[in-house]
């Protein structure tokens, strides 16, 4: 945090800081009663209005407002040193969120130091936050053209914005079919509980995107895979896909949004229904990758010399493929 001399191209995080509350802390950052979101000269323009109020005579400012706290150093003979919290922000919104950010960690700082809070009028813009990893993968959307060639296997799922039932499951002891006994230390053998049991699980949403736990209930369980192809990978984990690719539908695109390594090694979650009659599998994660290569990509494929997206017409959600 640094005295700021001169002004920025770009957005930037700045604190105005009371020149008495410094001689008594010894210290900017409990000396600051504004944070503001400014571009060029817009940190230098608090006490050119304020000194411009005085000269009108404009007695009617709030109690405890920045004004009437510029006002109060400005009649004590100071000036209003600025600090800047931050910089280098192109966009508006970006800055908006770290105006926002900055007010609640340094409110957070003032009350453990038994200091009044900011005079801010609100708590920002934004407040409330996206952690910024998440947001950055995302915003960003570009189509992907799989290669003809391409030979690294993914298995893709599809998530949804729509609000879903969940849970009402129970471990069952029996229900495992006679080809899968040899693996049954290594799967877990799920049916539907009781109805009371079960809950909503919110759809996606891009102001409020799930969490990694929500977003690994929503990838790993529960997807139509064959037992054959199951049996397949359980019998040599080398052949497991490397990753599982969750997708989310925006608008008429399908984007992936997260992306988790598949523990080869992992139980698997074998689902029936109350007849026993349907499956379903619940598939191992591992740890999640935040720069996997294809985070913000809507898939592509080229079929009939068509370019379509790689889950169209695949009514089960789910699809192992090459990438």
């Amino acid at each position: 945090m640094g005295t700021v001399a001169d002004a920025d191209d770009g957005y930037y995080i700045y604190g105005l800081i009371d020149p008495a509350t410094k001689r008594r802390t010894k210290d900017d950052l409990l000396s600051i009663f504004y944070v503001g979101k400014g571009k060029n000269r817009r940190i230098f323009n608090h006490e050119k209005e304020a000194l411009a109020d005085l000269r009108a005579e404009m007695d009617l400012v709030p109690r405890g407002s920045k004004a009437e706290r510029i006002r109060t150093i400005l009649e004590r003979g100071e000036t209003i040193p600025v600090v800047r919290l931050s910089t280098g922000y192109n966009d508006s919104e970006d800055a908006l969120r770290a105006e926002a950010l900055a007010i609640a960690l340094v409110n957070s700082v003032l009350k453990q130091a038994g200091q009044p809070e900011l005079t801010n009028s609100n708590r920002g813009y934004h407040a409330g936050f996206l952690p910024m990893r998440e947001y950055i993968k995302f915003v960003f959307v570009e189509d992907f053209l799989i290669p003809a060639d391409a030979a690294e296997p993914v298995l893709l799922v599809k998530g949804d914005t729509r609000e879903l039932p969940a849970g009402g499951h129970q471990v069952l002891l029996e229900g495992l079919r006679d080809d899968l006994n040899p693996w049954r230390r290594r799967i877990k053998i799920l049916g539907y509980g009781a109805q009371q049991d079960e809950f909503s699980r919110p759809g996606w949403d891009f102001e409020d995107p799930w969490d990694d736990d929500e977003a690994r209930q929503r990838a790993r369980r529960y997807w139509p895979i064959s037992r054959d192809t199951v049996r397949g990978w359980l019998e040599d984990p080398g052949s497991v896909p490397r990753y599982l690719l969750l997708a989310i539908p925006s608008g008429a695109d399908t984007v992936v949004r997260y992306a988790w390594q598949i523990n080869a090694d992992g139980d698997w979650e074998y689902h029936l229904n109350a007849d026993g009659d349907w499956y379903a599998w619940g598939v191992p994660l591992g740890r999640r990758d935040y720069d996997h290569r294809l985070l913000g990509k809507k898939l592509l494929e080229e079929r009939n010399s068509k370019e379509v997206q790689v889950l169209q017409n695949h009514a089960g959600g789910w699809r192992v493929l090459n990438v």
